[in-house]
């Protein structure tokens, strides 16, 4: 028979037992004792007895000052979407997991460190048959809000992640001494549970709530910048900058355009190009063969050129400085048309920008506004 399906036979057998002696009701003190030493003897070997049950209240906010630090805290799912926890010292961590995997309790104390995921995995059984017994013994005592049904549905990191998983109203609180193999090791087991049931279908509404908040953040505009170059000049050249005037863009090519998130992020090259009257560029994966294959453009100077072709011989508005001669400038080149771009759709709007299908990849739908000269 299964551990957990003794429990209803357990306190069968205890009710009767209670009633052929004339002993008082069951208490929650009562039936922590003896669901943990059922758990004790069936699971680990050895004795375990409850010395103390305290039983008080607390708030999500006041788990930092009411919990043991360090301590293992196990995250408990129960009926309906409630959730609840149990939590356990290093030295009751210590003897559960020395029981199991040693046969017997340690007598030295164990060190107060930070428990980790293979604890939570050997003392799960321990925890969910003692809290499987305590909750059957316990029903019918006053003031017990539900106990049964809770299973451990992971670890959580400190008091302060634990107190966000809790619902934001009072909790019970009930604090164990445990005594292992009659003294060899001692240590505390608190259970924070709900006193009141979750809301019906709290389950089905968080995850909703899940399913929307990543609806909406993955349909939120991204505004991405489209780099061709970048060039420096003195700050009295910047002041003096009028419409009109020409600055040389070095050695800007058609395909070193680098797109970049608003933090600055590199996210991937692009190639320059045009669909139709609209100025794209083709996002260059890096390894794929567009970026293999892509030829290396020379851009020069963007500006208009003469109808005869060559190079811009228009003055600047004003004098360029000396400290920062332009380079002659490379013959314009014409941008690349995209004919396999899919339709803009929206884009039409957008001051004379669109993106082209990149290579290798799936169709990336968002615009890349681009302000280019024609």
């Amino acid at each position: 028979m299964d551990d957990k399906a003794e429990i209803p036979v357990l306190r069968r057998k205890v009710d009767a037992r209670r009633a052929a002696l004339g002993l008082s009701e069951m208490t929650p003190a009562k039936a922590m004792r003896l669901a943990l030493a059922k758990a004790g003897d069936k699971l680990l070997h050895v004795l375990v007895a409850v010395r103390d049950l305290q039983q008080g209240s607390v708030a999500p906010d006041g788990l930092a000052q009411a919990l043991p630090d360090p301590a293992l805290i196990l995250r408990l799912s129960g009926p309906d979407g409630a959730v609840a926890l149990a939590v356990l010292c290093p030295q009751a961590v210590a003897a559960v997991t020395e029981a199991q995997t040693m046969g017997k309790v340690q007598a030295a104390p164990a060190p107060d460190r930070r428990p980790t995921a293979t604890d939570a995995s050997l003392v799960r059984d321990f925890v969910e048959l003692g809290l499987a017994g305590f909750g059957a013994l316990a029903a019918d005592c006053r003031g017990m809000p539900p106990v049964a049904g809770y299973a451990q549905a992971g670890r959580v990191a400190d008091a302060r992640a634990a107190a966000m998983v809790l619902m934001d109203t009072a909790h019970l609180h009930l604090t164990a001494e445990l005594d292992f193999a009659a003294g060899t090791k001692v240590g505390s087991l608190h259970l924070v549970l709900p006193t009141r049931a979750a809301a019906p279908g709290a389950a089905e509404d968080r995850q909703d709530w899940a399913g929307a908040l990543e609806h909406a953040v993955m349909g939120s505009a991204v505004r991405l910048e489209a780099i061709l170059c970048r060039i420096k000049l003195p700050l009295a050249d910047v002041t003096g900058l009028e419409a009109g005037q020409v600055l040389p863009l070095g050695r800007a090519g058609l395909d070193a355009v680098t797109l970049r998130a608003t933090n600055g992020r590199k996210v991937m090259g692009a190639r320059l190009g045009r669909s139709g009257a609209m100025r794209a560029v083709r996002l260059l994966t890096g390894n794929g063969p567009a970026a293999a294959t892509a030829p290396r453009t020379a851009l020069g100077s963007l500006s208009p050129q003469p109808a005869g072709g060559g190079s811009s011989s228009k003055p600047p508005s004003r004098p360029q400085p000396k400290a920062a001669a332009p380079k002659p400038a490379a013959p314009k080149a014409d941008l690349p048309d995209f004919p396999d771009l899919p339709d803009a759709g929206g884009l039409a709007d957008l001051p004379g920008a669109a993106i082209a299908e990149p290579a290798s990849m799936d169709a990336v739908p968002m615009p890349v506004p681009m302000d280019l000269p024609e």
